[in-house]
């Protein structure tokens, strides 16, 4: 845990850079898609540390992997909003992304507790109690996806 930390740091701020670097607005809206892949990307192979003997550096080179996707599309989520919306209401559009943010976070470590709460019932033991917590971090990655391909320009 002490090792994943700064490399999520890290590899965030790189992906937040690098976004900030693509001007091309065909690009920025491809973004939220690479993002939300290379965070997918990242988050399946956590379910490697369910397995004894896997070597830590193999995930840490997955977390990454994650980070950078969640730099690349974050920000990018951001801009593009703010973009499509109209500047006497970036007010409005700001605290409903910030919201989501929040909200979005509390939800899912809800989700989490509630599912590792009801599979600690069904008796699973060591590492395998964590399967729950890699089951919802995919689902959600699964549906980053879903609503990052329906990312279209403003009409």
């Amino acid at each position: 845990a002490s090792l994943a930390v700064p490399v999520a740091t890290i590899s965030w701020a790189v992906g937040s850079t690098a976004q900030a670097r693509i001007y091309s607005q065909e690009r920025r809206l491809r973004l939220p898609l690479v993002g939300g892949l290379m965070l997918t990307l990242g988050i399946c192979p956590l379910l490697a540390l369910l397995i004894p003997g896997v070597p830590i550096w193999a995930v840490l080179i997955a977390w990454s992997v994650a980070g950078t996707g969640m730099g690349l599309a974050h920000a990018t989520i951001s801009d593009l909003t703010l973009g499509q919306v109209d500047p006497t209401k970036h007010g409005r559009a700001s605290s409903w992304l910030q919201v989501a943010d929040s909200g979005g976070s509390a939800v899912e470590l809800a989700i989490v507790s509630l599912a590792m709460a009801l599979w600690s019932l069904t008796g699973a033991q060591g590492a395998l109690l964590y399967l729950p917590a890699c089951a919802v971090a995919i689902g959600a990655c699964l549906c980053t996806l879903v609503t990052a391909a329906h990312v279209r320009p403003h009409s």
